[in-house]
């Protein structure tokens, strides 16, 4: 018989797990997101995620008469893969209730959310509140996802992966599901160490980003070539220091950074709040390059979090252009992103809830945004801003000198 499989939230995580698992021979996936404007963005294929939008339009071209891709669970499943981004315990026990009874006697509920280990104490709290006992009529695991923004579809089967189970039986059923599209190994450990696994992955990550960047500072105080002094830093065997940047943001590393810090971790509630002021400080410093300009006209160069990605969550640009209307004292506020569709800036736009919106206007080419601009801050390195050289600038901005964030052209 055919085992059915429904994986909840079709973001950036539950989206190439679907794919994939949807070309494993004898399983039947569907696919559920509660937002109807994504399922309509989904059945339209306009998904810009390389790798994802091939495969998504591949998918729909062969299984568009079997709905596969839904607004919610219809039938029973012997597996449910929980891939919505969750806030906090209360919100990981909300979606699993809303699933749960979807789930078959002797099923598999799987967590790919990333997650505090506490938060499954509530889990199976619930669950047994629900009749349903985890390692004993049912599985219960947590298989946190490691993708790459723009190497999703490679790295869903090409990463190792870690398992983490209820029981010894749970981690084992859960891999069942993993291990034929796998192309690397996967090691069994308990639920809330599967958990502690993750964050730990990307909490290592944001306190590199956050040591470059207060490295950068103490350079720049210094007069001294940042990239020099991390360049020949990283010659020894054992550094790797990272290039500075507007901070550790997106989804992810912040998210981790808070998970940590709620954990009790000292070091990393002290570095939540170095990575929060990093754009502000940035924004601060182009400001005191441009003093005794009157009414300068700044540009913000990028609004998406990562390079080459359209992603706007929590991302350094939206925060430089909120201090900037907070700090006041400029003519003009232009935004530039290439990559960023129109309709997502007038979001971001609209829940910056400030009156002066004559200020703000958004742009594509950098070169038209730099035109008589005064001062610009980069917070994120799109390949159309590397491809602009500063003798470049110099010819279409008013300020004699370039007055550029931390990263470098």
């Amino acid at each position: 018989m055919t085992e059915s499989i429904a994986i909840i939230g079709l973001g950036h995580v539950g989206l190439p797990l679907f794919l994939t698992m949807s070309g494993v021979h004898g399983k039947a996936v569907v696919g559920v997101d509660r937002s109807a404007a994504r399922v309509d963005q989904l059945w339209r294929c306009s998904v810009d995620e390389p790798g994802v939008k091939q495969a998504l339009q591949d998918h729909v071209a062969q299984d568009a008469q079997k709905n596969s891709i839904q607004m919610s669970v219809q039938s029973a499943c012997d597996a449910i893969v929980i891939a919505v981004e969750c806030q906090d315990s209360a919100h990981l026990v909300a979606v699993a209730g809303q699933v749960l009874d979807h789930l078959k006697q002797g099923g598999v509920l799987m967590i790919a959310s990333t997650c505090q280990p506490a938060w499954f104490g509530a889990l199976v709290a619930f669950c047994r509140e629900q009749g349903r006992a985890p390692g004993e009529d049912m599985y219960l695991a947590h298989v946190p996802e490691r993708l790459m923004p723009g190497q999703a579809m490679q790295e869903v089967r090409g990463l190792p992966r870690v398992i983490g189970g209820y029981t010894r039986g749970c981690a084992d059923r859960a891999a069942s599901y993993y291990v034929p599209f796998m192309n690397a190994g996967v090691e069994r450990v308990g639920l809330e160490e599967a958990a502690l696994i993750k964050i730990a992955e990307n909490g290592y990550r944001a306190l590199n980003v956050v040591f470059a960047n207060e490295l950068e500072k103490i350079a720049h105080a210094y007069g001294m070539d940042t990239a020099r002094v991390i360049r020949l830093a990283n010659t020894h065997p054992r550094v790797n220091v990272h290039t500075p940047g507007a901070g550790a943001w997106g989804r992810c590393l912040p998210l981790s950074m808070d998970l940590l810090a709620e954990e009790g971790s000292a070091l990393l509630e002290v570095a939540r709040g170095l990575n929060d002021k990093r754009p502000s400080e940035l924004v601060d410093r182009l400001m005191q390059r441009l003093e005794g300009v009157d009414a300068p006209v700044v540009v913000v160069a990028g609004l998406s979090y990562k390079a080459g990605l359209s992603d706007i969550r929590r991302s350094a640009g939206g925060m430089m252009v909120r201090a900037l209307l907070e700090r006041g004292g400029v003519a003009q506020i232009r935004v530039c992103d290439p990559v960023v569709r129109a309709a997502d800036w007038e979001i971001l736009r609209a829940g910056l809830e400030f009156e002066k919106f004559n200020k703000l206007s958004f742009f594509r080419d950098i070169v038209d945004a730099l035109e008589g601009a005064h001062g610009v801050v980069v917070s994120v390195a799109h390949q159309e801003f590397s491809a602009i050289m500063p003798e470049q600038l110099r010819g279409v901005m008013a300020s004699p000198g370039v007055s550029v964030g931390v990263m470098t052209w």
